[in-house]
C-alpha cells in the first residue's frame, strides 16, 4: 500500500438491532467484521458496499453522537423514502 487510502469514518452506535437495521437492511451494507472483547463489551463492527466503508462502533468515545458523513450514491430518489423526522417506518 503506498500512498493515502481514502478516510474510513467511524460513526458512534448505541443499539446494534437498529444500526443494522438502517445500515444492512436498509441501506444494504455488508458486515466486513464485527469485534467485541468480551461478553457484554461494547461492540465494533465494519460494514462496506460498492467501496464505501464505515465503522460502527459503541464504544463510549468514538464518533460523536450527531456527525455527518456525505456519501454520494447515483440516484438518492432510488432509495424508500424516509417518514417524518427522517424516521424509516418499522425500523426507527
Amino acid at each position: 500500500m503506498t500512498g493515502f487510502q481514502p478516510p474510513i469514518p467511524i460513526l458512534r452506535s448505541f443499539d446494534e438491532k437498529m444500526a443494522c437495521a438502517f445500515y444492512i437492511d436498509f441501506l444494504g451494507l455488508t458486515v466486513q467484521f464485527e469485534h467485541c472483547f468480551g461478553a457484554g463489551a461494547p461492540l465494533y463492527m465494519g460494514i462496506e458496499r460498492d467501496g464505501c466503508v464505515l465503522h460502527l462502533s459503541e464504544h463510549f468515545g468514538d464518533g460523536t453522537p450527531g456527525t455527518f458523513v456525505r456519501i454520494e450514491v447515483p440516484d438518492v430518489h432510488a432509495r424508500p423514502a424516509l417518514g417524518p423526522m427522517g424516521q424509516i417506518e418499522g425500523i426507527i
